[in-house]
Formats: structure tokens, C-alpha cells, sequence
């Protein structure tokens, strides 16, 4: 696994020390894994994601907590070796809850930053997120969290800025079974620095600012798709919709089943559909 143990290492040491000057609870550690298959313009290609976190959560006061989360990530295709990678996340989050109640709003704003390494050196990539959210619970069962991303994605191949809007509800049918609707769109830019570049955005990614690992929260790779001209700038209108299933089993075991939309337009007339559907079991030690 290429460069999986320096990427381990980084995280680690970066939990720890953040954790050490908050005197930090003690951590929380989950699994992830998942089989998903995605298809675009018929182009049909499955793939298998494992991700180990860590999660710290320090209150800071009454109305206010901070979490520290960290992933390790391995992502494999069944049939095409060159996207396969391993990748680190690692995220700061500050909560506000301006007064006491159930249905109290809390205000977020998150920092990410994300190091992905594939096996073709040309395609590794970093990639930071500034996030801000507001979370609603309308009552026991329903919540509603909206929020603005801004990200930055620097790779040998492509620079990328955009910035997004979403929306994401979650529905508690009972105490073990939640279904979710997640909708984001995107303003791209994409500056091609090679030739011969797939110039396509980034899948959009789930964000839950309770810090915990959602299906596709780490994005998935860029398709295979017919190359653009070398040199040249793209903007992409992006469109991603995801409906979803979340069963809890136990306590600390679930397994979630979800199917995505994603429609991207970008300004050189180039219209992108994809599907993807995925199942994940979740597991927290």
C-alpha cells in the first residue's frame, strides 16, 4: 500500500497532537467498508473502499464543542489497476449551540484537508474544504442541515476552485432505521496543466458535520472519461443528488444502502451523467 504508512503516521500525529492541547475525551475508532458500482455513458466499473477513523470531541463550553477527526483510506477497482489509491483525511470541527432546547439550531464551520495517492504518481492530489453549516432539528425525527463549501483541489494534471451549496435531511423512521436525502451544487473551475487530462470535477461529497463517516463522505475518483485539450480552462455546473438508507443493527453496527445521481455541465459542451450505488457496513470499536 503506497505511502498508506507515512499517510498513517501523519494522521495519527495529527490527532494526537491536537487532542493532547485540548485534553481531549478519550478517542472514538470505526470501520468502514464498502462495495460500490458507479456507471457513466454506460461505462460500468465497481470498486471496494476501506477507511479506519478516529474521532475526538473536547466541549469548550456550555454552548460550544470542537471535534478532530482523522481517516485512512484504501480504495480499489476490480478492473482498472491505475485508479486504484490510498489517501488520508484529516478535519477540524467547531459547533456553537446559542442556547438550550431540542430543537436549538448549531452552527458549524469546518476546516478538511484531504492527501490522496494513486498507483499512477501523475493523479495524486490534495485538496482542502472550508465548510459552514447550520443544523436543524425539527423535531425527534427530522433534521435539516444546510451549508456552504468552498475547495481547493491541486494535482501534476489539473487545479480546481469551486463552490457549492447543500442540503442534506435526515428522517428517523425508529431507532434503528434513518433514511437521508442529500443535495449539492457546484460552481467548477477547472484549469488544465497537461495534456491529454479526463477534465472532469470531482464527485461531490456527503458532509456531516457531526464528524462521523457517511458513504461517499470521501468522494470518489474521477471516471474514465474521453480526454480535453491540453492548456485550457473548464467550468462545470454540478448537480449531485443521493438517496439513502442507514439500518442500525446494534449500537455500534450499521449498514447503509444509497444510490447517487451527478450531472455535470461543463462550458465546453459536454454533458456528464452518472449512477452510482453502494453498500457499507460500519462498525464502531
Amino acid at each position: 500500500m503506497k505511502l498508506s504508512g507515512k499517510l498513517l503516521n501523519s494522521a495519527i500525529y495529527f490527532c494526537i497532537l491536537i487532542s493532547t492541547s485540548l485534553n481531549a475525551a478519550s478517542p472514538v475508532y470505526n470501520l468502514q467498508i464498502e462495495l460500490a458500482s458507479e456507471d457513466f455513458k454506460g461505462n460500468t466499473e465497481t470498486f471496494n473502499q476501506i477507511t479506519g477513523s478516529v474521532r475526538y470531541g473536547k466541549g469548550l463550553s456550555r454552548h460550544s464543542v470542537i471535534n478532530l477527526n482523522a481517516d485512512l483510506f484504501t480504495r480499489h477497482f476490480a478492473d482498472i489497476d491505475s485508479r486504484d489509491s490510498n489517501g488520508v483525511l484529516t478535519e477540524l470541527v467547531y459547533s456553537y449551540i446559542p442556547g438550550k432546547g431540542f430543537t436549538k439550531p448549531v452552527y458549524s464551520i469546518a476546516l478538511r484537508q484531504e492527501f490522496e495517492v494513486f498507483d499512477e504518481s501523475s493523479q495524486d492530489f490534495s485538496k482542502t474544504s472550508l465548510i459552514l453549516a447550520d443544523t436543524i432539528r425539527l423535531d425527534d425525527r427530522i433534521t435539516f442541515t444546510a451549508g456552504l463549501e468552498y475547495l481547493t483541489k491541486s494535482s501534476d494534471l489539473e487545479d480546481i476552485t469551486s463552490n457549492g451549496l447543500f442540503l442534506n435531511t435526515d428522517l428517523q423512521l425508529n431507532s434503528k432505521l434513518i433514511v437521508y436525502i442529500n443535495l449539492k451544487i457546484q460552481d467548477e473551475k477547472i484549469e488544465t496543466i497537461t495534456i491529454n487530462v479526463a477534465n472532469v470535477p470531482q464527485f461531490a461529497e456527503r458532509y456531516d458535520m457531526s464528524g462521523h463517516h457517511t458513504p461517499g463522505e470521501t468522494g470518489l475518483p474521477t471516471p474514465s472519461l474521453p480526454d480535453s485539450s491540453s492548456g485550457s480552462d473548464t467550468n462545470s455546473d454540478n448537480f449531485i443528488s443521493r438517496l439513502g438508507i442507514n439500518y442500525f443493527f446494534s449500537s455500534n453496527q450499521s449498514i447503509d444502502v444509497s444510490y447517487e445521481y451527478s450531472q455535470y455541465a461543463l462550458s465546453n459542451n459536454v454533458d456528464i451523467q452518472g449512477n452510482v450505488i453502494s453498500l457499507d457496513y460500519f462498525y464502531k470499536f
